[in-house]
């Protein structure tokens, strides 16, 4: 299930980073597993490597920020 769920993340993400437009290589999940993140679309966004090395890195902010692109992209 969790394949499925990261293919359609992709597709629908054009399979391109989020955050700067490159190809993106990893699915990301805005709120972490181990904090009780779920494997569903929205919870996951495409991410290239580097950009998700930062997200990572200053996970508060770049969650909030997360949060809100894939609500903007609802709209």
């Amino acid at each position: 299930m969790r394949k499925k769920v990261y293919m359609e993340v992709a597709e629908r993400d054009d399979y391109m980073c989020r955050v700067c437009g490159r190809p993106a290589v990893d699915v990301h999940h805005i709120i972490f597993r181990s904090h009780g993140g779920k494997d569903e679309p929205d919870n996951l966004i495409c991410l290239c490597r580097q950009c998700h090395g930062n997200a990572h890195s200053d996970e508060p902010y770049w969650r909030d920020k997360f949060q809100t692109m894939l609500k903007e992209g609802e709209e």
